[in-house]
């Protein structure tokens, strides 16, 4: 499950996010290059998502991701924009923040 916020700033996504791994496990945050992040999480079960699909839009997170296929920003591609990156201050990249790879398989 990826969670992404076109109306919060970084610092209140992660608030959120380190909500989030209370109940789930946060797999990954990227940097979209721009305005906002990305939490990858390990899939919710059932119940978990159910709630998740009222709270995450009423905290406003984008419903879109809940869709089977959704697209999603991935590290290392060059945005569009030529605006400045807001955390690396470097051309817009965007960015892996933060991996964990714990508990997967090799």
């Amino acid at each position: 499950l990826v969670v992404e916020s076109d109306t919060l700033d970084h610092k209140e996504c992660c608030s959120i996010f380190m909500w989030m791994r209370k109940y789930l496990t946060l797999r990954a945050i990227v940097n979209t290059g721009g305005k906002s992040l990305h939490g990858w999480f390990q899939a919710p079960n059932p119940n978990q998502e159910a709630e998740l699909r009222v709270i995450l839009p009423a905290l406003g997170f984008d419903p879109a991701m809940f869709r089977d296929s959704q697209p999603c920003r991935l590290p290392g591609v060059l945005r569009s924009r030529l605006i400045e990156d807001p955390i690396l201050k470097t051309s817009n990249y965007q960015s892996l923040l933060w991996l964990d790879l714990e508990g997967i398989p090799s």
